[in-house]
């Protein structure tokens, strides 16, 4: 009989994040004389099989194939992206959505981070993060996001009020004063 073992089990998803080494067990009732055959250590790889053989005293031989060995030690890859570009100044006016992007090459990926709207604020940041089937996690963070959604104020004061009225006899020189409390830059 040959029986093997890994040294280490799947995931529920059938996959391991490092290495596997496959061990060996023969034993035989009758003619005995068979030994342990060499362990075997898998790599990165998807579906690999590990193949053993023995043979007894008596010329009987017996084989066994582990299948389905898959290893994924690589991060999957995570990107992400604005929908609306800010303006050169830095800013954008309305809601911003950050939109993930996640793959791959291995194991794969259950799907991508869920989209993040970011509103009204100054340098802010959308961060994501993905898991591959094998456990593996990248992250990825977009920052200096800036939305000003509110319009600038702006006030006008007149240099010399009106008579009762609402006249004046010379000329009046009105002065505006602008304000921003987010993104500023008003003159």
């Amino acid at each position: 009989t040959l029986t093997a073992t890994p040294n280490i089990a799947a995931n529920e998803n059938g996959w391991n994040n490092s290495d596997v080494t496959i061990s060996f067990e023969a034993s035989d009732a009758l003619s005995g004389g068979v030994s342990n055959p060499d362990s075997q250590v898998f790599g990165e790889g998807a579906d690999q099989t590990a193949t053993a053989s023995v043979t007894d005293l008596a010329g009987n031989t017996t084989t066994i194939q582990y299948q389905h060995i898959n290893i994924d030690k690589t991060a999957p890859t995570l990107t992400a992206a604005r929908d609306i570009a800010a303006n050169e100044n830095g800013w954008s006016n309305s809601d911003v959505t950050v939109s993930f992007e996640a793959s791959d090459a291995l194991s794969g990926v259950a799907g991508n981070p869920a989209s993040q709207v970011v509103g009204e604020g100054f340098d802010q940041t959308a961060t994501g993060t993905v898991t591959d089937l094998a456990g593996n996690s990248a992250s990825v963070s977009l920052g200096n996001i800036n939305v000003d959604q509110t319009a600038p104020t702006l006030t006008a004061t007149r240099d010399i009020a009106a008579n009762e009225y609402g006249w004046t006899n010379s000329d009046v020189t009105v002065s505006f004063e602008a304000s921003d409390a987010l993104s500023g830059g008003v003159s």
